[in-house]
């Protein structure tokens, strides 16, 4: 009894990397993932798009109106400094512990906040250092 070894037009081994859809239809990991690789370099504005939003919703639970609102409701300004956005867009700020966002800030404000690991009392000191005291 001999087994025919599935493979597919790019030559993978399909025992290995077969998967299925939903519908039943077989398809090759490999290729797909040489496929999604291809499509990112073909349509980045695309990919560039899927990949923001799914990554608001995966981490901070922002749906794309919410996220849109926030920047509406800081009028496209750092919530700290009030400048515009620079090369990147505002970051999210949340907080660490209960993962509630706070708003948006630029990247200066956001990584100075982390570096002072959130902590209020840490801040107080940085600017009682600032003032001389």
């Amino acid at each position: 009894m001999s087994f025919k070894i599935a493979i597919c037009k790019r030559g993978h081994d399909m025992s290995i990397t077969r998967r299925r859809y939903s519908n039943g239809d077989t398809y090759c990991y490999e290729c797909k993932k040489i496929r999604q690789q291809q499509d990112r370099i073909k349509y980045p504005d695309r990919y560039l798009k899927y990949y923001k939003t799914s990554n608001r919703r995966r981490n901070y639970n922002l749906e794309p109106y919410e996220y849109n609102k926030l920047i509406q409701d800081a009028n496209n300004l750092c919530m700290i400094c009030k400048s515009p956005p620079g090369r990147k867009s505002l970051h999210i700020d949340h907080d660490h512990k209960t993962g509630k966002v706070r708003g948006l800030l630029c990247h200066g404000c956001n990584t100075a906040i982390g570096l002072m690991k959130d902590d209020v009392n840490i801040l107080t000191k940085a600017i009682e250092y600032l003032k001389g005291k």
